[in-house]
């Protein structure tokens, strides 16, 4: 039973932090259907939002994201909001990593070397003399 409450406890303690981001993101897009809505307010879009819906939804959504540091898990949701740009850091490092692979990888098989060039047309003309002698054979004992 005592193993069992620690490993609830674990997922318990990592509540506030996700939901503490999820309303920072849900502020993030109210924040920039505002900021779209003010700068360009003649763009079409799929639907609009009313903007007293808009700014109620923004305001909540800041409310939910201040009142956590004011209750006892201040420190919790502290670590997500530290986590955000950590995280984003080993992303986009990963993702440069990756593109300079596949740029690595692209220009190899772009602009082969003069020695592997040769060597894939010498491979090419022997397969070529092989198939035509297999014809040749195959078309000569036919007749």
């Amino acid at each position: 039973a005592v193993v069992s409450t620690q490993s609830t406890g674990d997922a318990f303690a990592l509540i506030p932090c996700l939901t503490t981001m999820e309303w920072f993101f849900y502020c993030v897009t109210f924040t920039c259907l505002l900021y779209l809505r003010y700068t360009e307010p003649k763009n079409l879009r799929p639907f609009k939002v009313p903007i007293v819906v808009a700014v109620l939804l923004f305001l909540i959504t800041a409310t939910c994201i201040v009142l956590p540091f004011f209750s006892e898990d201040r420190f919790t949701v502290l670590i997500g909001f530290v986590s955000l740009p950590i995280g984003s850091v080993f992303y986009l490092a990963q993702k440069y990593y990756l593109r300079r692979l596949q740029s690595a990888a692209s220009s190899s098989l772009s602009s082969p070397s003069p020695s592997r060039e040769s060597s894939f047309r010498q491979d090419d003309d022997s397969l070529r003399r092989e198939s035509s002698l297999d014809r040749s054979s195959v078309y000569g004992s036919m007749t």
